[in-house]
């Protein structure tokens, strides 16, 4: 049930996190960051094309809004996910016990009876409590994600400062000012959304190159424990 990280009115785009540019003319110490964003799909490679990469100075403002933003969700997560193991481990006890009171070779048809009862109880019990967890899913913990997870994508756009799309070969290039840089990507699939976090370091007179696939992504840009892909 509980997967790491579909919003389907996000529109695909990228981000890469930049590191604070020094004082002297950033031309003379211009360098590139080029990729290509390659997603498998059933043994099939697709280029993600139309993909907005923006660019984000990592200013020691947005390291600090961004942890706060991360541990706030740790924080809200935690007692939601910890009520939601006491019910699955709950649940995977009566399924124990139903098996044990399943039909077993040997026994007689009255015993057979008299533990049909029993079994009908235990299943209707793990019902009820795998019941509970879905609710608890969709009212509590999926709207915490969402909320954290708009939250997430807002901070990156705020603090933004250009914007550079893939073509359609899904490859990007952008000349930066030499610095480390974090590249931030999310495309959405149609049962999924991937994230990319990937760090860069761009020099100047040369061209730094990543590629992003499905072995690097993630499936959430938040930190704590995920309820669904978003």
């Amino acid at each position: 049930m509980m997967q790491r990280i579909q919003l389907a009115f996000f529109v695909p785009f990228c981000v890469a996190l930049l590191a604070t540019p020094t004082a002297l003319p950033a031309r003379s110490f211009a360098g590139s960051l080029m990729g290509d964003v390659l997603v498998t799909m059933k043994g099939d490679v697709k280029r993600a094309a139309g993909v907005d990469v923006l660019i984000v100075p990592a200013t020691a403002r947005f390291h600090r809004e961004w942890e706060r933003l991360q541990n706030e969700y740790e924080e809200g997560v935690t007692p939601v996910a910890a009520e939601y193991e006491s019910l699955h481990a709950q649940e995977e006890s009566l399924r124990f016990r139903r098996a044990a009171a399943s039909y077993t070779s040997g026994t007689t048809v009255d015993r057979q009876i008299e533990e049909t009862p029993r079994r009908l109880m235990i299943s209707q019990q793990s019902a009820a409590l795998v019941d509970q967890m879905m609710r608890l899913g969709r009212e509590r913990w999926r709207p915490l994600q969402e909320t954290y997870t708009l939250a997430a994508i807002r901070l990156v756009e705020q603090r933004a400062t250009a914007r550079v799309p893939t073509d359609r070969n899904g490859h990007f290039e952008v000349t930066l000012p030499s610095g480390r840089y974090y590249l931030f990507c999310r495309y959405q699939l149609a049962e999924q959304t991937m994230y990319w976090l990937v760090p860069a370091h761009v020099q100047g007179n040369t061209r730094a190159k990543i590629s992003l696939s499905n072995q690097s992504a993630t499936r959430s840009p938040l930190r704590g424990r995920t309820w669904t892909n978003l």
